[in-house]
């Protein structure tokens, strides 16, 4: 019997693992020209900005391929009346999804408090200019 459990369809190349290489070369090549200015006022919350967003994007990519990628699996499973001898398989392919969705969460509360450190530094820069 012929099972596809780890055939990877060509879409998953051009709409997941192309977008991801991207936005890993914009991440490295913003790091190349932003580290120079290291010392001024936003770099931090740029920093953390630009990054947060890029993981954002990155964990909703993977999230959206591995409940693909799961369903397809668990479904392929079921039909071939295999449920048993894939239990624990079966189990861990459920839960898989959880560690996207688990880092995509996190990473949209670092991103709100990122957004509260800039007012922090809004503030901060509102009373240098005023004194």
């Amino acid at each position: 019997m012929y099972f596809k459990f780890f055939s990877i369809p060509k879409a998953v190349y051009y709409y997941c693992f192309l977008p991801a290489l991207l936005i890993i070369i914009a991440c490295l090549i913003f790091w190349l020209f932003y580290r120079y200015k290291k010392g001024t006022h936003y770099y931090v919350f740029t920093l953390n900005y630009f990054y947060e967003i890029a993981g954002i994007i990155l964990s909703s990519i993977l999230l959206a391929l591995l409940i693909g990628y799961s369903t397809a699996t668990i479904y392929t499973i079921y039909l071939n009346n295999l449920i048993n001898d894939y239990y624990a398989f079966i189990i861990m392919l459920a839960f898989l999804p959880l560690i996207p969705l688990c880092l995509f969460i996190w990473l949209c509360f670092k991103l709100y408090h990122n957004l509260e450190y800039k007012k922090e530094l809004d503030a901060s820069l509102n009373n240098l200019v005023n004194e």
